[in-house]
């Protein structure tokens, strides 16, 4: 199974730093939902929010943001 949790953010995200002198990212957040589907459904959802995606920036004009929003990693942090 997959699993996607949507997570409502209760504050902004910060940097902390771990025991080992390592650095991690923490978004302070909970859980308000969390959706268990079968792999082979992933492909038709991810098909499905594209369509949509283009239909909206179609609609709206409006593009995906130049960079991402978050990143993985703590690299030029």
């Amino acid at each position: 199974m997959i699993v996607i949790d949507y997570v409502a953010l209760t504050q902004p995200r910060s940097t902390i730093e771990n025991a080992d002198g390592s650095r991690a990212v923490a978004v302070p957040g909970q859980v308000v939902s969390r959706i268990r589907i079968p792999p082979e459904q992933v492909f038709e959802l991810a098909k499905a929010l594209t369509q949509q995606l283009k239909a909206w920036e179609q609609e709206t004009g409006r593009k995906p943001p130049e960079r991402p929003l978050f990143r993985h990693g703590l690299q030029g942090e």
